[in-house]
């Protein structure tokens, strides 16, 4: 089909533009992918308790916003032990700014080959949590181009 793709039946009727039948919105209802009985598991290969309940609170926060489904679990996975990486490296490079120089050259060498081997580490953490935020529409560019139904509340506020 040729032109924009169809909006969903809740966004049209947020817009308050749209006149619809009742057999056509519940026939397009019916059509459309409801993300709410969709369970949260956590991927196998997350092992850590502290990931594994960072892991739930996104999900749960992408659910909430009608984004979340089960092909995301891959992507958000890799994003949290891509993260989890990240804050080691950083770690990592911290402490050693921190100890004072040798006057050893040897181990200065060593220091310094460490040091960077942290910084690619980091480097290449920071590329994959930014790839899978970008796909999660977690980052400002991604949360620009989704498409969130609002209906205003009785206090003059929106709901989602």
């Amino acid at each position: 089909m040729a032109g924009r793709p169809r909006k969903p039946i809740e966004m049209q009727e947020s817009s308050r533009r749209v006149h619809r039948s009742k057999d056509y919105k519940e026939e397009r209802q019916s059509q459309e992918i409801s993300t709410e009985d969709i369970d949260i598991e956590c991927p196998s290969y997350i092992t850590d308790t502290d990931s594994r309940l960072e892991f739930v609170r996104y999900a749960t926060l992408l659910k909430n916003i009608g984004q979340w489904n089960e092909l995301l679990t891959d992507t958000l996975g890799r994003y949290i032990n891509a993260q989890k990486a990240y804050e080691e490296a950083t770690i990592r490079i911290n402490k050693a700014w921190e100890t004072p120089l040798s006057d050893d050259m040897e181990e200065r060498d060593r220091d310094d080959k460490s040091l960077e081997i942290a910084q690619r580490i980091q480097d290449k953490a920071f590329s994959q949590a930014d790839k899978c935020a970008k796909e999660l529409a977690m980052t400002v560019d991604g949360q620009c181009k989704l498409i969130v139904a609002r209906q205003e509340n009785d206090d003059g506020g929106y709901n989602l």
